[in-house]
């Protein structure tokens, strides 16, 4: 056991603390009042830490702080990779990147060099522009912007007055695309009376030319086209064959049979 201003290096790993005890036979380096571990591309400050010079693997309990250039981990709980960078989410956790977007869960992984994460319990991704998205699992790229949940999804647009809700949901950040699908519902309520729209799939996407929307939800700075198919029970624009992909051509399909359907009208 050592004490006072104790720093442990491990290649580009460094803990400190002010009391540590180390087992030589077990590799590992422990501390219970205060520590921080900081490597090439985060630093870890918590209460009490476990460090395992084997396997790399950290163990920060009580009061965990995780920053690096681009976010903020608050957590009770987690244990994070040296090599991969991986933070695993085992505690209730808040991670805030630097536009504001947060993102909560009680279990997961955080790919702190890829900025990936899989959160598998009560979880949710706030976007500083009113957008909320929730579900039993989401699965979010926030380089790419793209957002996947699972069971019980909600997608909330609190500026534009929308709730989407379905067990299959996507939310792509550019165009503001929304799908739904599997026992989606879609709930607008920016006037007077609300409109509940269900159908097998709904999508939800941003157009900042409000002329060029024919069905859509009018707000003060853009519109939001609402499309979907089969079964549709309030709005019918076209009845499709089969589901979209949701991860490929939305935009350009969405916009396709917009066209189709004005030049219909038109005739």
């Amino acid at each position: 056991k050592v004490k006072y201003n104790v720093r442990m290096i491990n290649g580009e790993v460094t803990l400190t603390t002010d009391s540590m005890t180390y087992d030589r036979n077990k590799n590992i380096g422990y501390y219970t009042c205060g520590g921080t571990l900081q490597d090439s591309v985060n630093t870890l400050v918590s209460q009490k830490g476990y460090y395992h010079t084997d396997t790399k693997l950290a163990e920060f309990k009580t009061d965990v702080i995780g920053t690096n250039e681009n976010n903020t981990i608050v957590s009770d709980t987690l244990t994070y990779n040296t090599n991969t960078k991986i933070a695993t989410i085992i505690g209730p956790t808040t991670i805030t990147h630097s536009d504001s977007t947060t993102i909560y869960s009680e279990l997961g992984w955080y790919n702190s060099t890829t900025d990936e994460s899989q959160l598998l319990k009560n979880p949710i991704i706030t976007h500083s522009e009113g957008k909320t998205l929730i579900g039993d699992t989401i699965f979010y790229d926030k380089k790419l912007g793209l957002g996947k949940a699972f069971s019980n999804v909600v997608l909330t647009d609190t500026t534009n007055s929308i709730i989407l809700k379905g067990h299959y949901g996507y939310y792509q950040e550019e165009g503001e695309i929304g799908l739904m699908t599997d026992s989606a519902m879609l709930i607008e309520y920016s006037q007077k009376d609300t409109t509940y729209i269900h159908a097998d799939t709904l999508y939800s996407y941003a157009l900042k030319d409000k002329k060029s929307c024919t069905c859509l939800v009018q707000c003060t700075s853009i519109s939001k086209r609402l499309s979907s198919y089969l079964r549709l029970c309030i709005f019918l624009f076209r009845r499709f064959d089969s589901p979209l992909d949701a991860t490929t051509g939305i935009m350009e399909r969405l916009t396709t049979n917009h066209r189709r359907y004005n030049n219909h009208r038109a005739r």
